[in-house]
């Protein structure tokens, strides 16, 4: 788990599920993917974090009813056939990340609390 990141600067394309972490690591590394969402999940969390990278073009959502070998296979053709466009897009997805987050929240908690 705590080489999570470095597989993922590895890869060219990443194949996952679409927790909150996964997606948030795929914006912030800039990785194009495919993003098989948890269809059990109680609000489909895991759909709607797929679809913000979907929509800008960094990934394909790859629903459970929908995945097969052969579906996974057309999927992944498309991504290598137009890889440079997918590249782009996941480079865009950086700009959603705030590397800053977690920094910026602690100085307000402690400007809130004096």
């Amino acid at each position: 788990m705590d080489e999570i990141g470095a597989v993922y600067r590895a890869a060219a394309v990443v194949i996952g599920r679409a927790g909150a972490n996964t997606v948030t690591e795929l914006a912030a590394l800039g990785k194009p993917a495919i993003l098989i969402p948890i269809s059990w999940v109680s609000r489909r969390e895991q759909f709607l974090n797929a679809r913000i990278l979907e929509e800008i073009g960094a990934a394909v959502v790859l629903e459970e009813e929908q995945l097969s070998s052969r579906s996974l296979k057309q999927n992944l053709d498309d991504i290598f056939a137009n890889l440079r466009k997918y590249q782009k897009a996941a480079e865009k997805a950086r700009q959603l990340i705030n590397p800053r987050a977690a920094s910026q929240i602690a100085s307000e908690i402690i400007r809130l609390i004096r």
